[in-house]
């Protein structure tokens, strides 16, 4: 059980390298200004905390969506005992890819991962895609067409391709794929981010639940999450 000094519910999933670590204690909306007195998040006062991860080096990233009427999202990175926050994306007003991070605008975020060499994905639920923040700051589209929804198309680059309501994301070091939960195609996706090719792994598209079949054959009821063991077994 991971713990906060600052009584934070984070219902989430923490992946280190050695363990599986879940948060769920504390106030449900927290103030912001307890929380990173340091940090100005352009007028989010109280936000619903949605998604955590561990960076390579240690640091805590998470996800928050705003509790107020016009629904901004941002993600913040802190070392682990401190509240000296950074903001990694989202208070801005631009929709668009190749900007500055924080300039970004983002609503309801689904979950983070992140990858060996640094990068930050941020399921971009309020628009249907993933968004890809490099260590340089820059955020791209990773998967899908933001702002459209869709039918999942597969065996494409994942840009094009769409998603439905996006909720979860895994990443996978063993292979170096990132995992989708595409919720409103009922679908589990991967993308292949040696090429970025985009593929379906669990699910016919239609919802539904079926046992004893090939993945791809059995139908799935809305996935929100997705996670993967060590030996690469889906969940």
């Amino acid at each position: 059980m991971l713990s906060h000094k600052f009584g934070w519910v984070l219902i989430c999933t923490v992946w280190t390298a050695l363990a599986q670590v879940t948060t769920v204690v504390g106030p449900v909306n927290y103030s912001l200004a307890s929380a990173f007195p340091n940090l100005n998040l352009d007028g989010i006062a109280t936000a619903l905390f949605t998604g955590i991860m561990q960076d390579r080096n240690g640091n805590f990233v998470v996800a928050m969506d705003e509790v107020e009427s016009d629904g901004e999202s941002a993600v913040v990175r802190f070392a682990p005992g401190s509240n000296l926050a950074t903001l990694v994306a989202g208070t801005g007003s631009s929709t668009a890819t190749n900007i500055a991070s924080t300039s970004l605008f983002l609503s309801t975020i689904g979950g983070l991962a992140g990858d060996t060499v640094g990068n930050i994905y941020i399921s971009d639920t309020g628009r249907s895609c993933i968004r890809r923040v490099s260590t340089s700051g820059i955020v791209t589209t990773f998967a899908g067409t933001c702002g459209e929804l869709g039918s999942a198309v597969d065996n494409v680059v994942a840009t094009s391709s769409k998603l439905k309501g996006n909720g979860n994301i895994f990443y996978y070091t063993a292979t170096n794929n990132l995992y989708i939960a595409d919720t409103g195609n009922h679908r589990i996706r991967m993308v292949r981010i040696s090429n970025n090719i985009i593929t379906t792994v669990v699910g016919t598209g239609t919802s539904g639940a079926s046992d004893s079949l090939v993945a791809t054959s059995s139908a799935i009821n809305s996935p929100r999450d997705v996670w993967l063991n060590t030996n690469g077994v889906i969940y």
